[in-house]
């Protein structure tokens, strides 16, 4: 497919319970800084990483942790020559963070710690790693996919077969972590979750901290997603939303969209402007055009009526049903400017819903398997709580 462009852009926000913001993100170089409510954009040519942290440990611990993450993280992914994403790479760099953390935890003598969940793209690839409950989504057509693994004792449940996914969304075990960053080597050896996908045109990549995740329900997330817009309204969207659910935690998010590489060059621009002056010039001429046989035909109107001693004064209109039949009736202008937009609308409505698209396979065949033998995909396409976004295919995490 050749290289990739990626424009992305994020948020943390503290939320409306919490005092101070525990989260962090990298992206484009930006890191957060104790802010209430912070934002970056990035736009990247090929290659690109992003990153979202969670603190916990309470007060400035969580704070000290998630940042002391998020800029080892940040000094790893700028000081790559090559955007080498791989599992080796990565896990180089969670050590590192996690060693970073660690020191912090002697230094001011309390447990500390924080999640991890990066997304890096390089050429036609979208690599994956995780630790911890934040999560990153691919929305792809109409489907919204998981595509990192929580270490929670939930999630081992839900391995183990002793409960459902949808079920383990709202159980107390969703918050009790297996894993995270500020481990101690002896105590315990950090095992990223990886994924590996082929990145594909229009893909959307959502990476996020569960401030958004205990808020908002997948189909809720997918179906943002899947409204359109750019990276900012989205983000924009979700965060807000969190919020307007009751914001009980920090939320964290960054959207990132997958486009061809130069998507809109600067040739593309400039072009535009000619080819605007012209559609400009031809619909002046149109209008004109149509204002002069609107005229005419009023007049012939005119005459029609005074030859027929007045008759009705309500012009006659056909308007085109769904089923293509074609039905005459009277009715006043407004009412026949209303007639047309309702069928437009009804034959716009059914168009659209004709025009569905079909899921694609974004995990490799081994991931595949392993999703498959540990869980099924949970139930979905119908929005929980009478939510006003669409419905869309749902698919649980490997």
């Amino acid at each position: 497919m050749g290289n990739l462009f990626i424009s992305a852009y994020g948020r943390s926000n503290v939320g409306k319970k919490r005092a101070n913001n525990e989260d962090n993100f990298f992206i484009s170089g930006v890191t957060v800084d104790s802010a209430i409510d912070i934002t970056s954009v990035a736009k990247e040519s090929n290659e690109a990483a992003f990153a979202v942290f969670d603190g916990m440990g309470g007060e400035a611990a969580g704070e000290k942790a998630s940042q002391a993450a998020a800029v080892t993280y940040g000094q790893r992914m700028t000081s790559m020559l090559d955007g080498d994403f791989s599992p080796a790479v990565m896990q180089d760099t969670i050590e590192a963070a996690n060693k970073k953390v660690c020191d912090e935890i002697r230094v001011i003598g309390k447990r500390m710690g924080c999640t991890f969940a990066s997304v890096g793209f390089k050429n036609d690839t979208i690599y994956v790693s995780n630790v911890g409950d934040s999560r990153v989504y691919l929305l792809r057509g109409n489907a919204i996919h998981c595509v990192s693994k929580d270490h929670t004792v939930a999630q081992t449940m839900v391995e183990a077969g002793l409960v459902s996914y949808e079920n383990s969304q709202h159980s107390k075990e969703k918050h009790q972590l297996t894993q995270h960053i500020g481990i101690f080597p002896e105590e315990m050896i950090i095992e990223p979750f990886y994924n590996t996908i082929k990145a594909d045109i229009g893909d959307i990549v959502l990476v996020c901290s569960d401030g958004l995740t205990d808020m908002l329900s997948d189909a809720d997330i997918g179906a943002i997603l899947a409204s359109g817009g750019t990276e900012e309204e989205m983000t924009n969207a979700l965060v807000n939303q969190a919020l307007q659910n009751g914001g009980k935690d920090n939320v964290t998010v960054i959207v990132a969209k997958v486009s061809g590489e130069n998507a809109v060059p600067v040739a593309v621009k400039k072009n535009n402007k000619k080819m605007i002056a012209v559609i400009g010039s031809v619909a002046a001429v149109i209008v004109l055009a149509l204002i002069l046989v609107f005229l005419l035909k009023g007049k012939d109107n005119a005459d029609d009526n005074k030859d027929n001693g007045g008759g009705s004064k309500n012009p006659t209109v056909s308007v085109q049903t769904t089923e293509g039949n074609e039905t005459t009736e009277e009715v006043t202008s407004d009412d026949s400017l209303s007639k047309i937009e309702e069928n437009e609308d009804n034959e716009n409505a059914e168009s659209d819903n004709d025009d569905t698209e079909k899921d694609e396979d974004v995990t490799d065949d081994d991931a595949e398997d392993d999703r498959n033998d540990s869980q099924g995909s949970p139930s979905g396409g119908e929005n929980e709580g009478g939510s006003k976004f669409p419905s869309f295919e749902i698919f649980g995490i490997d």
